[in-house]
């Protein structure tokens, strides 16, 4: 029997029809889920952005106070070092705005209870709150709220 050369199997027929069909279906489900996946692209950004900006302010912080208390004279009081944190901290200011906004959460925990000498150490204690919000389109589209604490300690004999 002889086989006839230009006809095709119907099985690959069958295999082109249906890697065209499911081709089509992905790209469909590709372009309707685009905004999802721009969703989550954003969110791995947008954490990184907040811990950045955590670390950011914990180096300022840092800086501050060790600025603050190499600056201290012999026979130094609390109401000094208070003193001394205020002006270190008001070098970040340019034009009278801070070079990041959550360092003025600062200037109303300059005080005793945040400021103070323990156990021979000269101990500082903050808390800074962080927002930011994801917008798309003028939408929210997720928020974040995030406070930490951080706390500074030097040994007094080291100043």
């Amino acid at each position: 029997m002889m086989k006839n050369k230009k006809s095709m199997s119907i099985s690959i027929v069958l295999l082109v029809i249906a890697s065209l069909v499911l081709s089509g279906v992905a790209l469909f489900t590709f372009y309707a889920q685009k905004d999802k996946l721009q969703a989550k692209i954003y969110t791995i950004n947008f954490l990184d952005e907040t811990y950045a900006k955590e670390e950011i302010i914990n180096f300022y912080l840092q800086n501050i106070f060790d600025n603050a208390i190499n600056g201290l004279s012999t026979g130094w009081t609390q109401e000094q070092l208070i003193e001394n944190f205020s002006e270190e901290l008001n070098k970040y200011k340019i034009n009278g705005e801070f070079i990041m906004p959550e360092l003025s959460q600062l200037e109303s925990q300059l005080n005793s209870e945040n400021l103070y000498i323990e156990n021979g150490k000269i101990v500082a204690k903050f808390g800074i709150d962080l927002e930011n919000q994801a917008v798309q389109n003028k939408e929210i589209l997720f928020s974040v709220k995030y406070h930490f604490e951080k706390k500074f300690e030097r040994e007094i004999e080291k100043i």
